[in-house]
């Protein structure tokens, strides 16, 4: 295999030294694992994109098996509200379906490449066939203690003063935002001008008019936005760790909510010009919700994590946007 970015040889000594057989392949690596595969495959690409940036690669990290391949939309859904760095993809006549991450690797993501991306990869692919066998086996609540994971009663280790930080950052693009000593939330503009939700308040449009805001910025101000929340949560199978949530203010039926979803991460699976694939779209009451999960125990590994998931939110909101913006969903 020609010379990636991404560090495969050390992805393959952490899976090697959980006892698992590997085969090293033309593109990456594949192991047998219950009743599927597991495979990490390295895609080479050189993508120029319109702004002058190159992804120089894409690593895809799937899971198939014959229960997946079974797997239809509706059923596909549920199982996403269980997702920690991976979404179910149902089968269709054209592929099977597979349990999968992705990351495109632009040419200038060595580091990240190496403390982000590796570190995540490997430790999703050491549990995700446990992870897919014990939902079809109809377990999606079980003592932590019982997973293939560690540290599942710790907190993640990010103190207080970085949440604080990342406000701060997020205050400066001009996103409203609070914070607790749990997480953080924060609304990503959908509607053009917009800030908050809580400014179309009568109240709180008085009070921005009296404090001298022009009328329109005001009125503007109250539109649209995403909503995207990062805190300290329970997984109902690995215990705790960073929950995050990215919701649409889309208004939609349950049978749209669904298909969108779907639509939404085969979408990503195929842009590796987009945010790391590390969880799922999942529908929620109305509208559609990005939803990843990241133990303790993957945390450990990743200084600084909750400031890319929540930059990786950020791009995701401005892209889903503009991929959306002429779809009937809008409207």
């Amino acid at each position: 295999m020609n010379e990636c970015i991404f560090p495969l040889d050390n992805v393959e000594a952490f899976i090697r030294n959980n006892k698992v057989h590997i085969e090293r392949t033309e593109f990456g690596l594949k192991w047998n694992s219950g009743p599927g595969v597991v495979e990490i495959t390295i895609q080479p690409l050189n993508l120029k994109l319109n702004d002058g940036r190159v992804v120089a690669e894409q690593v895809i990290l799937s899971y198939s098996s014959p229960t997946i391949a079974q797997f239809d939309s509706e059923y596909v859904s549920e199982l996403q509200k269980f997702t920690l760095l991976s979404t179910f993809i149902p089968s269709t006549s054209a592929s099977k379906g597979i349990l999968v991450s992705k990351v495109g690797i632009f040419d200038t993501d060595k580091v990240a490449a190496e403390k982000i991306y590796a570190p995540l990869i490997a430790q999703e692919a050491s549990i995700i066939a446990w992870h897919c066998e014990t939902l079809v086996n109809g377990i999606s609540s079980c003592n932590s203690d019982l997973s293939p994971l560690t540290s599942t009663d710790k907190l993640p280790p990010y103190s207080q003063s970085e949440y604080e930080v990342l406000k701060e950052l997020l205050e400066s693009l001009g996103h409203f935002t609070s914070i607790d000593e749990y997480g953080i939330t924060t609304e990503f503009p959908w509607d053009l001008g917009a800030v908050s939700r809580s400014f179309k308040d009568g109240l709180t449009k008085k009070e921005l008019l009296k404090a001298g805001y022009d009328s329109e910025f005001v009125e503007l101000a109250g539109g649209n936005t995403a909503l995207f929340e990062l805190r300290v949560s329970n997984h109902p199978m690995y215990g705790s760790g960073i929950l995050s949530l990215l919701k649409l203010p889309l208004n939609l039926e349950d049978n749209d909510a669904v298909n969108l979803s779907n639509r939404l991460n085969y979408w990503e699976l195929m842009s590796p010009e987009l945010p790391p694939l590390f969880g799922s779209w999942s529908p929620s009451k109305g509208t559609v919700v990005f939803v990843s999960f990241i133990p303790t125990h993957f945390c450990i590994s990743v200084p600084g994590l909750i400031h890319n998931i929540t930059m990786w939110a950020k791009i995701r909101a401005l892209n889903v946007r503009a991929v959306l913006k002429d779809s009937e969903v809008l409207h």
